[in-house]
């Protein structure tokens, strides 16, 4: 099986845990729904504190007089925190799981 990555398509598939079903991401043109509904779950403005969504150009340009920008940005602040002290204690665990074996 041919790993369809956008540098190299002669890249061969490997994949870290082999339960992994996740489906590939980049063709489409094949069970492109289910792709889609799978993949988007690790999208920015789905996982990042903070992130706002425009509807376009004009949407955009309104949201940027009324936006709260310091507080988009402590709210950031706030998610990457947690998200680093979440991994920091995962990774803790590890090592003691490790340590002990």
């Amino acid at each position: 099986t041919v790993y369809d990555g956008w540098f190299d398509r002669r890249i061969p598939r490997v994949r870290l845990n082999a339960e992994d079903e996740r489906p590939e991401p980049f063709d489409l043109s094949f069970d492109g729904k289910r792709k889609v509904l799978s993949w988007i779950r690790t999208a920015d403005y789905y996982n990042f504190g903070g992130v706002n969504v425009f509807n376009g150009l004009v949407d955009l340009l309104e949201q940027m007089t009324t936006v709260d920008f310091y507080q988009m940005r402590t709210e950031m602040q706030q998610h990457f925190r947690h998200r680093r002290l979440h991994a920091l204690r995962q990774f803790s665990q590890l090592a003691v799981r490790m340590a002990e074996s």
